[in-house]
């Protein structure tokens, strides 16, 4: 008896130290809107925009790259994403090379076919 009741609160500890989280909760950030002036240090900072330049590769040789795991669903669809707004950026040529790359890792699938009709818009 005197076992199972370390046992159990061994496994209590465990729990309440291995920072689990079980849930999940949204907070709420108080964000200025663009081009309001934010008081810093006393100088004034204002924030226009926000561009998001990061690249997602599939297994990248750089640790550093943000990467995608190859057999995710998750991967061929944000190769996808990322080539869409290559397009909207005027960048055809990044675009199509994303497309190639949906269209020749994943060609068995919808994006696959997604990726060859988009490209053949690219084209027109």
């Amino acid at each position: 008896m005197k076992h199972l009741v370390h046992g159990l609160v061994a496994v209590f500890v465990l729990a309440l130290i291995s920072g689990c989280a079980t849930t999940r909760t949204r907070m709420s950030l108080d964000v200025p809107s663009p081009g309001s002036a934010v008081v810093s240090g006393g100088k004034p900072v204002v924030i226009d925009a926000i561009h998001d330049v990061r690249v997602f590769e599939t297994d990248p040789d750089d640790p550093s790259t943000p990467s995608l795991k190859s057999n995710s669903f998750s991967a061929p669809v944000a190769l996808l994403a990322q080539a869409r707004i290559l397009v909207a950026k005027n960048k055809p040529d990044d675009a199509r090379r994303l497309y190639d790359q949906v269209m020749t890792q994943y060609r068995d699938s919808n994006a696959a076919q997604l990726a060859m009709l988009e490209m053949r818009k690219l084209r027109k």
